[in-house]
């Protein structure tokens, strides 16, 4: 739900009056850890703006139409918030990344129940060999996410349900993150120009893949141009054997790249500044 919004000036006190200042950063943690204040917050906030939007012009946040919130609402809320968003889909080749992809998730989880984003009530991070029992429902999980951080590894390219994945974010217009995991023994080499001409051809993919794909109503040309997208980003290192500093700056380096739902990507964050100077 949505509201035209006009700025009409400065409000200024006539008389004495009380401000209270709420503190968003304090507010946010109580939203993120209490599941029924947030519901409240979020039924509250869709009231309100219906209730603006029913003023029409005369529509004004200083008005003193009072919000009714039914308890039915608010665990409906609940309920909803259960089943959808993630602000984190950890797609990853398990047998070379699945020690990394664990220590990630947990990373993530503490960082933000640390100090979790007040924008947000989604701060949960997916991780399929944890949550899924059902493959056919992985490409629902990545639709209902903000950010798919990819682990780049050797054989990670090669694993078709990465690759489903892959294309299901850039599909439904999800935040990739590309993460190239480092440490001893193993070395992602990044694509080539012919890899890429290649996989739009299907090289390295067996009949059971392609048969995957066209049963997904994946084309290889739609393959390619996804993989690409991926590597249009430059990727992000993870390097869990090294110090604690190092682990903590490059966690905080992939959660900046990371963003909300609706939220602005780093391009288009500059892109309306640029239009508004």
């Amino acid at each position: 739900t949505w509201a035209r919004w006009q700025h009409h000036g400065v409000l200024t006190s006539v008389g004495h009056s009380t401000l209270v200042a709420i503190n968003a950063k304090r507010i946010g943690e109580v939203l993120t850890r209490r599941e029924n204040v947030s519901a409240y917050f979020t039924v509250y906030g869709w009231k309100f703006v219906e209730t603006l939007n029913a003023l029409g012009s005369n529509a004004s946040d200083l008005n003193r139409a009072v919000v009714e919130v039914e308890e039915a609402d608010v665990q409906e809320c609940c309920k909803i918030q259960h089943e959808q968003n993630h602000h984190v889909f950890l797609s990853h080749f398990k047998a070379e990344a699945g020690t990394e992809a664990t220590l990630l998730k947990e990373a993530i989880e503490r960082r933000m129940r640390r100090d979790p984003n007040p924008n947000s009530l989604c701060t949960n991070v997916f991780l399929d060999s944890d949550d899924l029992t059902d493959l056919n429902t992985l490409r629902a999980h990545v639709q209902r996410s903000s950010n798919i951080v990819v682990l780049l590894t050797p054989g990670v390219l090669t694993r078709p349900w990465c690759l489903v994945e892959i294309v299901t974010a850039v599909q439904h217009d999800v935040t990739i993150v590309p993460v190239e995991v480092q440490r001893p023994g193993i070395r992602f080499v990044y694509p080539s120009e012919d890899y890429f001409k290649g996989l739009g051809r299907g090289v390295g993919l067996t009949p059971p893949d392609v048969q995957l794909l066209q049963d997904l109503d994946i084309s290889l040309a739609s393959l390619e141009e996804s993989v690409r997208s991926v590597f249009k980003h430059i990727a992000l290192p993870f390097s869990p054997h090294k110090s604690v500093n190092v682990r903590q700056a490059e966690l905080e380096d992939i959660l900046r790249r990371c963003v909300q739902k609706g939220e602005p990507r780093e391009e288009e964050e500059h892109d309306l500044w640029a239009g508004l100077v």
